[in-house]
């Protein structure tokens, strides 16, 4: 191409020029009117539409399941740590009730 001025005079001058399709601007204004008209619909049916084909997809699937494990850590690290503050205070109960000198005296058989 740099040895040969004709071709490139030639590709300098060269442009594309497609034309749209007759009833471009109809069909667009068509298609703006119809998911409009959808509303709230609409919104399941992309809602619907992303559950199916964008969550299978690798990336959202792998980032759904750290979600999920993440939350189900969180929540079990919550539940472990309100079983053990109910475990303490139950048996800190029962060791007091133990060296409580009243309660022993309710205990003896009369």
């Amino acid at each position: 191409m740099k040895d040969d001025p004709k071709l490139r005079q030639t590709l300098q001058a060269w442009q594309v020029s497609p034309s749209a399709a007759p009833d471009f601007n109809n069909s667009v204004w068509r298609r703006v009117a119809a998911e409009e008209d959808h509303g709230f619909a609409g919104i399941w049916t992309r809602l619907g539409d992303w559950l199916l084909v964008q969550l299978p997809r690798p990336a959202y699937a792998s980032a759904l399941l750290c979600a999920a494990v993440a939350i189900g850590f969180a929540t079990a690290s919550l539940q472990a740590s309100h079983a053990r503050v109910n475990y303490r205070a139950e048996h800190a109960r029962q060791y007091l009730n133990s060296i409580d000198p009243l309660a022993m005296m309710e205990n003896l058989p009369r």
